[in-house]
């Protein structure tokens, strides 16, 4: 190979990978945002509240002697979305990271 191949190879990887570079540094800029954390920590609020709403209407229908399977079946799902969403939430969103 001649000389001017290899330094246009080398200039070209280089610039490669300093177009990389921008773009992941770009990326860890965005995560880092203050809005991004305001929202964060609010639906992390949001789907405690949530959470601990219908823990507390579950044990009251159980104590005043209202309890259903309907309605069980209800809290329990709604539980179960809220602690999905506060789990990807309090944890980083693992998903993106892969994407």
């Amino acid at each position: 190979m001649s000389e001017e191949v290899k330094q246009i190879r080398k200039r070209r990887a280089m610039t490669t990978e300093a177009a990389r570079r921008v773009k992941i540094s770009g990326h860890e800029a965005e995560k880092e945002s203050g809005i991004r954390k305001w929202l964060t920590y609010f639906i992390l609020l949001v789907s405690a509240v949530v959470m601990i709403g219908w823990l507390i209407g579950t044990i009251s229908s159980f104590l005043n002697g209202e309890l259903s399977l309907k309605f069980i079946l209800k809290s329990l799902t709604s539980i179960l979305i809220s602690a999905l969403i506060f789990s990807f939430y309090l944890y980083g969103g693992w998903l993106v990271n892969y994407c």
